[in-house]
């Protein structure tokens, strides 16, 4: 019986508190204090991306890098060798 007392008097106690919040949001705001925000939420997906993309450009002007060749380079290539070789019209014939 004290365990379901207990549990009662916590629901008690915090249902007091969120009507004391209540009364103090009306107060101060009105009923526009209930409204949701007009603004649309972050789209973070495309944040981050942006983030990523511009910190990897500032990245690699400061080593004089572009990502291409540090790509090569981690694959064994040298930077100037050339990643594939398009047909030439002549092979084709």
């Amino acid at each position: 019986m004290t365990e379901e007392q207990d549990l009662e008097r916590k629901a008690v106690e915090e249902l007091l508190r969120e009507a004391a919040r209540a009364r103090v949001r009306a107060e101060t705001m009105g009923p526009a204090g209930w409204a949701k925000c007009p603004l649309h939420s972050t789209n973070k997906r495309f944040l981050l991306n942006t983030l990523r993309k511009t910190t990897l450009r500032q990245c690699s002007v400061r080593t004089g890098s572009s990502q291409s060749e540090t790509r090569r380079r981690r694959d064994g290539r040298q930077a100037t060798e050339p990643r594939f070789r398009r047909p030439q019209r002549d092979d084709a014939f």
